[in-house]
């Protein structure tokens, strides 16, 4: 949203330690250099970095004439700004100089008047969305028009955007125009904008001053042209963005449809207000009506707002100008006298652009260029439904309907997300599908008719797919190879359309918008920002509310109780308001945030989200059909895994019970069924390298509630396209047996099971897995999950050392110490500092470096630890005591700390002695080298 975004419109104040500095106001960095900030804005280069706060502005030199502006714009950090143009003020030696004339345009900005109307507090500029619709007020079918205007803060991230709870509603009306219930928005966002709004920084606790001002403008189709002054899509003009388009002769020319296939020469508001205003001095003439349709059909140009006015006063000079007998028809100079007269009248006083659409003339707004293509009516209900239209006449057509409709019954839906592909429905009520119907259609067309339709149908469904992952990013990397991607899928889409039907091209405006798209992604960011989706949703409260008005002031009913919505909303989340007998800053207790957080039903009601995340490797076990009881669990030998995996490495005894699952919650809390493809991390080396594969299996141990392991089937992309679907097709390439762990990204694998089980032509044999695991050190376990204790079961985190180790092997566990359960031939044990001691506790996920004055204990001990015993550690001469709950010998113990760096020569494990004397001596020694930050030990 940066991107050509006025000066007068960043937000123009930014602190620095405990100062604040304001836009055209002379700084000093702590280089001691001068500089003049015009713009603020936020960069975060990559997500592994926070943001920084950078200032576009201008340095200044300090000379025996005074300050001198270099007249180009630098960036730089705000970060090294150290004095205010107060503290330079105030040192009269220091300022006395003033500025050289060249810059004194710089010198009459200072001091901000934004600083004395704060009162040198904080300001803030806050852009919004306003979108405007027209709704139904009523719950039945019988139309009960309405006109509503929804706001939302395009300051939020992305993914709050979409949230009921964020939608803000501003007014509506049964009578009033839709323009004039903007054009009283727009007066209040200006009046906003000009006095500032004085709210409360919750983070920093001190009153900052709000500037809102619109960003731009969301709607359908046709409620974006009537924001525009346009005639709409059936105009020949029918771009309200660009000037494209002319007369059905010159579109159905060589050059006229070319020129459908790119943008044309941009409008702007200042040419629009021009034709407005011929439009209305045509309408004095002779003729007028014609020649005021004419104006319409050659400029694509009419305003909603002063329709109502050049109507009456044509139908006026028509009355005039009729002859009629007996009577003398009236001179054109009187004709005219007197519509100027009707028109004075019409005006009410007020000037003729006070009564032109007043988006025209709003300052900072381009009503053109700001009010960008959405992707629900335009994509999704025009574009794609045109599509499914010619679809189904041609499967109706070769009678292939009932064909397609058992295809579409035999797609796998668990992926998928969806419960909208019911084939029957879609089938039978083809003509009145709704948005999410195509969006999910959309994703799985070119699989279900590439053997039932043209060629170029099926062209046209591969170019929707792929146009609809690129439209529906919700974030951009890489913003200019995205924009490049998407104009060549547009234009590769725009083309199959004209291969297939070329006039619908000429018919459809809609595919012409589709062009615009990179544009408007370039200014406001990934079009899911400008979408109409939640707003359209958000209509159903508005239904709910209006139904319980007694109609006799609709408008007055729901403004007032939306505002008790959103004073309700406001306290019940916290909220800060100003208590006008105190003057004081004020909110609710905490007793009124607990009681949300223990209601969901409540927080419901008001639009907050109430999904609780599911624990990391969570398990549904698996049912009978028709049974309330779960399926027996399973020997250790029977299972997929256990042939899998490598003789002794992560190996059960044979009789070892578990529970076979239907599904498992995976790293992004979802739920990953059993039979569903998942995406994964195989490789710790290359966490960027993801790899597709189909959950072939889930175990959880007998008494176990996390899943220990997970058979998936891998699947490679081959390099060459699917001959008629374009597309990179998969095939088999591997069974790996994971020992399920996740972080906060994807899933890793366990390696070291790795079986090439690759599908060749030649029947190639598999590779040896013991050649493998000796061979490749990347192939040991990357991280495990054990079944640990409710309140313990996300403490321990770390990391696996990659070095190889022996296996450490012994008898087998006790069944009732689920912690115990597998063998470790290295661990990495990290503990918060507030519980230093976590008993029967293994889960070891990865987690980001820790500072460098922490370590983490990894080893591998040569034998059992006596029942308490515990681990001493030498930091030069200074020991350093680590308590150790072990267990009944001979199993192996484990223990887990953080300790502070330094160079650990030795390793001792104690054994108490009975009675345990104040000094225990010391029965065995480990010896190795600690290395600070790389959180691993050398064991043995």
């Amino acid at each position: 949203m940066l991107h050509d975004l006025p000066d007068n419109l960043a937000t123009p104040s930014v602190r620095v330690d405990r100062n604040i500095f304001f836009v055209n106001e002379l700084l000093q960095q702590a280089s001691k250099d001068y500089f003049i900030p015009k713009k603020f804005f936020q960069v975060q280069v990559s997500s592994d970095h926070d943001a920084d706060i950078l200032s576009l502005g201008h340095f200044i030199t300090q000379t025996e004439e005074g300050f001198s502006v270099d007249p180009k714009q630098v960036i730089t950090l705000v970060s090294t700004f150290s004095r205010t143009f107060e503290d330079i003020q105030a040192c009269s030696k220091e300022f006395a100089c003033g500025f050289m004339d060249s810059s004194a345009s710089h010198a009459r900005l200072m001091p901000n008047p934004l600083q004395e109307k704060s009162g040198g507090h904080m300001v803030l500029s806050i852009p919004l969305i306003v979108f405007m619709d027209n709704v139904s007020g009523n719950i039945s079918k019988h139309w009960n028009k309405h006109h509503i205007v929804y706001m939302s803060n395009a300051a939020m991230p992305h993914e709050m955007l979409e949230k009921e709870f964020c939608i803000r509603f501003v007014s509506s009306s049964p009578h009033t125009a839709p323009l004039e219930l903007m054009q009283a928005v727009t007066q209040s966002i200006q009046k906003a904008a000009d006095d500032g709004v004085i709210a409360w920084d919750c983070k920093y606790h001190e009153e900052v001053m709000l500037i809102p001002h619109s960003i731009f403008t969301a709607g359908n189709n046709p409620m974006q042209a009537d924001e525009c002054s346009h005639g709409g899509l059936r105009c020949n003009f029918f771009c309200w963005t660009c000037k494209v388009g002319g007369t059905n002769m010159n579109k159905k020319s060589d050059m006229g449809y070319c020129n459908i296939f790119k943008s044309a020469e941009l409008r702007t508001p200042e040419e629009t207000l021009v034709q407005v205003k011929e439009q209305i001095e045509l309408m004095k003439l002779p003729g007028g009506t014609t020649k005021v349709q004419s104006a319409v059909a050659s400029t694509g140009t009419r305003d909603a707002a002063t329709s109502s006015i050049i109507n009456r006063l044509l139908k006026l000079g028509k009355q005039l100008r009729k002859c009629e007998a007996g009577k003398p028809a009236m001179s054109e100079a009187d004709v005219h006298v007197q519509l100027e007269c009707e028109l004075e009248v019409a005006l009410g006083g007020l000037s003729l652009d006070d009564h032109i659409n007043l988006l025209l003339g709003m300052p900072s707004v381009d009503i053109h260029q700001d009010t960008p293509t959405e992707i629900l009516h335009t994509v999704l209900l025009s574009v794609v439904k045109y599509f499914w239209g010619q679809t189904v006449w041609i499967l109706d057509k070769n009678h292939l309907l009932n064909t397609f409709q058992m295809h579409l019954e035999s797609v796998n839906k668990d992926s998928l997300n969806s419960p909208t592909l019911r084939a029957e429905y879609i089938c039978h009520f083809k003509g009145g599908l709704i948005g999410k119907h195509f969006k999910s259609l959309a994703q799985v067309m070119p699989y279900l008719i590439y053997n039932l339709v043209p060629h170029s149908v099926l062209d046209g469904w591969t170019v929707i797919g792929k146009l609809m992952v690129l439209l529906w990013h919700t974030a951009i990397v890489n913003t200019k190879d995205y924009l490049a991607d998407l104009s060549w899928t547009i234009n590769d889409f725009l083309s199959v359309s004209a291969k297939c039907t070329p006039s619908i091209l000429i018919m459809k405006a809609k595919f012409h918008f589709l062009l615009h798209l990179p544009a408007f992604i370039w200014h406001f960011g990934p079009a899911i920002l400008f979408s109409t989706e939640y707003f359209e949703s958000f209509n159903h409260v508005f239904r709910l509310l209006s139904i319980y008005s007694n109609h006799q002031a609709p408008s007055h009913d729901t403004c007032h109780a939306f505002g008790g919505f959103d004073v309700v909303k406001h306290i019940v989340t916290g909220g800060f308001w100003c208590d006008p007998k105190t003057r004081k800053w004020v909110h609710a207790g905490g007793n009124i945030a607990a009681y949300m957080a223990a209601h969901p039903k409540q927080r419901r009601l008001i639009g907050l989200p109430t999904t609780t995340e599911k624990l990391i490797g969570s398990v549904c076990l698996l049912t009978h059909q028709g049974a309330e009881g779960k399926i027996p669990p399973v020997e250790w030998c029977s299972t997929q895994s256990a042939a899998l995996l490598p003789p002794g490495m992560h190996q059960f005894p044979a009789a070892q019970l578990f529970y076979k699952c239907d599904s498992v919650t995976a790293a992004d809390h979802s739920s990953t069924l059993l039979g569903s493809h998942v995406i994964m991390r195989c490789n710790q080396a290359c966490l960027d390298k993801l790899s597709i594969g189909k959950v072939v299996e889930i175990l959880v141990p007998h008494q176990g509630r996390i899943a220990t392991h997970v058979v998936i089937c891998c699947l490679e992309f081959l390099p060459e396209l699917h001959p008629q679907l374009s597309l990179l097709p998969l095939e088999i390439h591997a069974q790996i047996s994971m020992l399920w762990i996740s972080d906060h990204h994807a899933v890793h694998l366990h390696a070291a099971a790795l079986m090439h089980q690759k599908k060749t032509s030649d029947g190639a044999d598999s590779v040896s897995l013991e050649n493998m695991r000796v061979n490749d050190v990347s192939n040991l376990p990357l991280a495990f999950n054990h079944g640990a204790s409710k309140a313990t079961q996300n403490k321990g985190k770390g990391k696996a050392a990659p070095k190889k180790v022996n296996p450490v092997t012994g008898p087998d566990p006790s069944p009732s110490n689920p912690a115990s359960r597998l063998q470790h031939p290295q661990q990495i044990y990290n503990t918060p500092s507030t519980a230093p001691i976590v008993q029967n506790n293994a889960v070891f996920l990865q987690h980001p470096p820790l500072s460098d004055t922490q370590l983490i204990l990894s080893y591998a001990p040569s034998r059992a630890l006596q029942p308490h015993g515990y681990l001493r550690m030498h930091a030069g001469s200074e020991p350093v005591h680590l308590q150790h709950q072990g267990h009944i010998p001979p199993f192996h113990n484990f223990t887990h700390t953080s300790y502070p760096s330094g160079n650990f020569t030795q390793l001792s494990a104690m054994q108490p002695m009975q009675p345990m004397p104040p000094h225990l001596p010391t029965t065995g020694s480990i010896s190795g080298h600690f290395v600070p930050n790389f959180r691993a030990y050398d064991g043995p």
